[in-house]
């Protein structure tokens, strides 16, 4: 019995070095995250940066600093999409931009609906 419970807490270090081995650490993910990032264009980078402060705002039910972000993202990937050269990102980004413009409008709505339901029933 104690053989094979030996053989088992081996076979688990084991793995567990494999997975050690296979998990990138911190510092591995960022330098993958950067490389990934240094071979997109600008344009793409400077919108990624924006729509990360408008989920953030948004998260915060910041509703009309969201929109302004994904307003901004929106207008940098509309004045440079044409000009990529790899129609594949391309149409990633079209398809981005229009995910990002529906986003803004239904952040838009829920911000006049609670602008109404206030107006409509301010708190006493």
């Amino acid at each position: 019995m104690e053989s094979t419970t030996t053989a088992v807490m081996e076979s688990d270090q084991q793995m567990g070095a494999d997975l050690n081995d296979k998990i990138p650490t911190k510092e591995e993910s960022e330098a993958n995250l950067m490389s990934l990032v240094s071979e997109m264009p600008v344009y793409v980078t400077e919108a990624a940066e924006e729509i990360s402060k408008a989920i953030s705002f948004e998260a915060d039910e910041m509703y009309e600093e969201s929109i302004a972000h994904y307003r901004s993202a929106i207008g940098k990937l509309l004045g440079f999409v044409q000009s990529d050269p790899d129609p594949d990102r391309q149409s990633t980004v079209k398809r981005r931009i229009a995910q990002y413009i529906t986003k803004a409008e239904e952040l838009g709505k829920l911000e006049e609906r609670l602008r109404l339901d206030k107006e409509n029933f301010p708190k006493n």
